[in-house]
């Protein structure tokens, strides 16, 4: 029950905080609308061609950097001592922390579902239907939840909102961009390329997610992605 009072907490000051939302549509809006006609020409020879390719890269791109707002939030509840003020409640350690991460997955369903539509509004149709999509979505959140416990445990370390925040970016951008998430991987520097093809997860995610909406099953990117972020949720649980 007081694990259900947290994340209702959670939720609802997300909801209150409006310019949170308008923040993610927009952000998911400009990117979507932007890279593609950027990008679309010069590497999938056309924009119609590109969206395959970069819509799943935004929807990693979307939620991985969602996920760095968590350590953020945790920080400023540091300070401003809302942690001490929960500890000292009848309540597990842990439940705080698994109600603002489990609430979370609120806003990785809405980035999801704003990715698809806009890219939908820019002429992308999913060969495996409306099914692959929500999978996609779904296995989009797991993937995000499980990373989220990383930003958790850097915010709890660092302990500053400013330290917390860069951190977050300096993690999330080789992440982001050292990926197959907006272009082939086949062009980059030896070392770079063994990095995103072999040892960033976000590359086996974005691979994982367009396997799905194109032939509506999973291949072994999808085991590769979900594997290590469950053997790093293990690690940072324990």
């Amino acid at each position: 029950m007081p694990l259900l009072l947290l994340i209702g907490h959670y939720l609802k000051r997300f909801i209150i905080l409006k310019l949170g939302w308008i923040l993610q549509l927009c952000k998911s809006c400009l990117l979507s609308s932007s890279l593609h006609l950027f990008f679309g020409g010069a590497i999938a020879g056309s924009i119609k061609n590109y969206l395959p390719t970069i819509i799943p890269g935004i929807l990693i791109q979307t939620l991985v950097t969602s996920t760095g707002t968590v350590g953020t939030n945790l920080s400023e509840d540091t300070d401003k001592s809302i942690s001490n003020r929960l500890q000292s409640m009848p309540i597990s350690r842990m439940a705080p922390l698994v109600g603002i991460l489990t609430a979370d997955l609120v806003r990785y369903a809405v980035a999801g579902i704003v990715v698809f539509s806009m890219g939908y509004i820019l002429g992308f149709k999913p060969k495996a239907g409306l099914g692959a999509v929500i999978g996609s979505i779904l296995f989009m959140m797991i993937i995000a939840w499980c990373l989220s416990w990383l930003f958790s445990f850097l915010a709890m370390s660092v302990k500053s909102v400013t330290a917390s925040s860069t951190t977050a970016m300096l993690i999330m951008f080789p992440l982001s961009f050292l990926s197959n998430a907006f272009v082939p991987t086949n062009t980059l520097p030896s070392a770079l390329k063994f990095f995103a093809n072999h040892i960033n997860p976000v590359s086996y995610a974005v691979s994982a997610v367009r396997h799905i909406l194109s032939t509506g099953t999973i291949d072994g990117n999808f085991w590769g992605a979900f594997v290590a972020t469950a053997i790093l949720l293990v690690i940072l649980v324990h």
